[in-house]
């Protein structure tokens, strides 16, 4: 049995729709561009007329707002609460589906190991996640061509759409991480969704109380795509410590899925 190709055929049909509809939101959200940079003034005094917590609240800098990529990285945020539900899905489901469908006892009696089965479970979902990612990616590539005819920054959009892509990495370790340590799994999507956007609430409060400590315990600060379009790099204390998470958790999942019994 080959659970990595089994894995992504039970997926195609949801990961289609997926990107069916990111792709429709990020295209419709970068047509906003052309008619914003038209009224830039009028838009820009509309936004100072908001109070400094608000705009700071959804990561609104009036020194990247207006570019293409300061447009991209305000949107990029809102796809990205999407992407790490997908990612947490990927993550939870990936043995609390086969626990919670009693198919895991019959799987993992057949001649693999309980490692080879997680491995191609995380090697689906990375396949899955990189394709979306890559999709999207090209997608706003090619709308950079036909919206902006000058001062194109493909360097920028490369760094945002990686850390973006590395932010879900960690959302999927995590995910995976509860899946195999909760007994049953539950509502995946109702979890996903709630564990996504209590990070992303932090966040928030990160930038509104402007406490330095509170971007330590959410990933949604560890790439902030303003800083990213100011300094064309990564703050490389945040960008270690996504890693290390990841692999703290990965590592965590592969140890208990050798201790956790299983029963069908």
């Amino acid at each position: 049995m080959n659970v990595y190709v089994q894995e992504l055929r039970f997926l195609r049909k949801s990961t289609l729709i997926w990107n069916l509809s990111l792709f429709l939101s990020l295209v419709l959200m970068l047509l906003i561009y052309p008619p914003m940079m038209e009224e830039g003034e009028a838009f820009l005094k509309v936004l100072q007329s908001y109070p400094p917590e608000f705009l700071a609240a959804f990561s609104i800098n009036f020194d990247t707002f207006m570019s293409f990529n300061g447009f991209l990285g305000y949107i990029q945020l809102y796809l990205l609460l999407a992407l790490c539900v997908l990612a947490m899905n990927l993550g939870l489901s990936a043995l609390g589906k086969e626990i919670s469908g009693k198919t895991a006892d019959f799987i993992l009696t057949k001649p693999i190991t309980r490692r080879r089965f997680l491995t191609e479970k995380i090697l689906s979902a990375l396949t899955i996640l990189t394709l979306t990612n890559l999709f999207l990616g090209f997608t706003t590539v090619l709308m950079n061509f036909l919206l902006v005819k000058e001062d194109r920054n493909l360097k920028v959009l490369l760094l945002i759409y990686i850390g973006g892509f590395l932010i879900q990495i960690l959302f999927l370790s995590f995910g995976l991480f509860l899946g195999i340590l909760r007994k049953r799994v539950r509502f995946i999507t109702s979890l996903s969704l709630s564990i996504v956007f209590i990070f992303y609430i932090v966040s928030m409060l990160s930038q509104i109380l402007k406490k330095d400590f509170l971007n330590y315990l959410t990933p949604f600060r560890y790439f902030d795509f303003n800083q990213i379009i100011l300094d064309s790099g990564y703050e490389m204390t945040y960008l270690l410590l996504s890693v290390v998470l990841i692999l703290f958790f990965t590592a965590l999942s592969y140890l208990l899925i050798q201790k956790k019994e299983i029963h069908g």
